[in-house]
């Protein structure tokens, strides 16, 4: 399953760089395979599948009230691709999601430097996907 999600979110990643967006059709696919592999994972056992959906629908809250409360600094497509990647993220384990947003917020961080060596203001704009790709990729090792 890694070398799927890899290859997924290269795409994600790599599109994300170049148009700042992230399709709905690729969030569609990754929820999707997420959903498989949860299955995969859980078999039989409806508190792994509980542990999911709630900590899916947490992470889509958060976002979503992030995205209210700063007037877009995070995109749709992010929340999306967040929301599906948690889906088999969670079934791990919530230490292996915290792994996650450990990591999301660690690569977040060079990013954020490098932008600062760019013409910048607060309107500016920053790839957000290579980020949440990376750190649940760790998490999904």
């Amino acid at each position: 399953m890694f070398w799927i999600y890899s290859v997924v979110l290269f795409v994600v990643a790599w599109h994300d760089i170049r148009t700042k967006r992230i399709p709905d059709a690729v969030n569609a696919l990754l929820a999707a395979i997420g959903t498989v592999h949860l299955i995969v994972i859980a078999g039989l056992q409806l508190e792994i599948y509980l542990r999911s959906i709630s900590c899916t629908l947490l992470i889509f809250s958060l976002l979503l009230a992030v995205a209210a409360i700063s007037n877009g600094g995070i995109g749709g497509g992010d929340i999306k691709l967040a929301s599906a990647l948690t889906i088999p993220t969670a079934a791990l384990g919530v230490d292996q999601l915290i792994l996650a947003w450990f990591w999301v917020c660690l690569t977040t961080i060079p990013v954020g430097i490098a932008m600062l060596f760019q013409k910048i203001t607060w309107k500016s704009t920053i790839p957000f996907g290579p980020c949440l790709a990376v750190g649940y990729l760790f998490a999904l090792v």
